[in-house]
Parts: C-alpha cells; sequence; structure tokens
C-alpha cells in the first residue's frame, strides 16, 4: 500500500472541497449516464410502450438509489475533520462501486425478465451500501466531538445486523428464486429502493 501511496503521491492534505467537488461531479455524471440509457420507443405500440414504462420505472430505482446515497456522502463529508489516505482510497472505491449502477441498470432495462441482470443489480447495490457504511463509521469514529445524532449513527452502523442485514435479505430472495422465479425479479429490483429509503429515514 506504501508502495502505491508513493506512486500515486497520495497527500492527507487535499481540502474536503475537492473530494466534495469530485464527488458530486461524478454522481452528476453517473445520473446523466442513467437518464440516457432509458431507450425511446421506436413505435406508439402497446408492446413497446410497455417496456418503456418498465424502462422508467429501473431508471426510477436507480435515481432513488443514487439520491439517497450522494444524502448520506454529503452528510459524511460535513463530518470530516481530516482527510487520511485510507479514506481517499475507501471514497474512491465507494464511487467506483457506485458508478457501476448505470452499467448494471443498462443490463436490466435490456432483459428485464432474466434473473441474473436483477441479481447483479441487487448486488451492486449490497457491495455500495457496505463501503457507505464502513465510510462512516472510519470518519465518525476518528471524530473527537460528536453530536447525539453522530453518536446514534456510529453505534447502529457498528452493529454486526446492520451491516449483514442486506445480505440476509439478498440470501432470503435467492431461497425464493428457487419457488418464484419472476416474483424474485420484481424483488430484487424493490430491495435496493427499500433499503435506501430505510436508511435514508433511518438517518
Amino acid at each position: 500500500m506504501k508502495q502505491i501511496e508513493k506512486h500515486f503521491d497520495i497527500k492527507e492534505n487535499i481540502p474536503i472541497s475537492r473530494i466534495a467537488g469530485f464527488s458530486d461531479g461524478l454522481i452528476a455524471i453517473i445520473i446523466t449516464l442513467m437518464v440516457l440509457e432509458i431507450p425511446i420507443p421506436g413505435e406508439i405500440k402497446m408492446t413497446e410502450i410497455i417496456e418503456f414504462a418498465k424502462a422508467i420505472i429501473i431508471y426510477f430505482a436507480s435515481f432513488v438509489v443514487i439520491g439517497t446515497q450522494w444524502n448520506r456522502h454529503h452528510f459524511l463529508l460535513e463530518q470530516t475533520e481530516k482527510v487520511h489516505k485510507s479514506f481517499i482510497w475507501k471514497n474512491l472505491l465507494y464511487l467506483f462501486s457506485l458508478s457501476l449502477i448505470p452499467l448494471f441498470m443498462k443490463w436490466l432495462i435490456k432483459h428485464p425478465n432474466d434473473f441474473i441482470p436483477a441479481l447483479s443489480y441487487s448486488l451492486i447495490y449490497i457491495i455500495t451500501d457496505f463501503i457507505s457504511i464502513q465510510l462512516i463509521i472510519s470518519v465518525l469514529k476518528n471524530k473527537k466531538k460528536k453530536t447525539e445524532r453522530e453518536e446514534r449513527l456510529l453505534t447502529e452502523d457498528r452493529k454486526l445486523l446492520t451491516q449483514i442485514l442486506p445480505i440476509l435479505v439478498f440470501t432470503l430472495l435467492l431461497v425464493i428464486e428457487y419457488y418464484l422465479p419472476n416474483l424474485t425479479i420484481i424483488f430484487f429490483i424493490i430491495f435496493p429502493v427499500t433499503m435506501s429509503l430505510i436508511r435514508a429515514f433511518k438517518d
């Protein structure tokens, strides 16, 4: 890790405003890419209109996920007192996983009735959410003076159940898929949105 840091000349005195600007810019690009992936109907036929409506619903789900993640990230940066090298790498890893959501959204739009794209869509959300929790824990843990809300968030996010709950739900959906394959696809699309809204109201 030290050799990598030396090679890329990573410094700890990077202003938080630069990290916020870079992150906000990337998230704005992610949302732009997502909306551009919505295919416009070639003809005014009921089948194409239905497919278009499905794409809009999938985009809405992705928009909610990205929006809630941006809100949490904004809160995270507000609490950051000092930028450590580990924070920079964790933040880049977080943005990397977040940037994959448009890719899996596109795959899901093209194959809305297939299991693997829906499974992958939920999986990339779980990875992104897990990294987000680790970022919040690392920042709040190093903060000297914490508000009551921050203490509560740190306590909640440190709980094992909070970190593995998405994985448990994901595993349950895999079991359900064996018996109700078509219904599970819908669950895998709804799951990231539901978890994102739960996180948003909890925070």
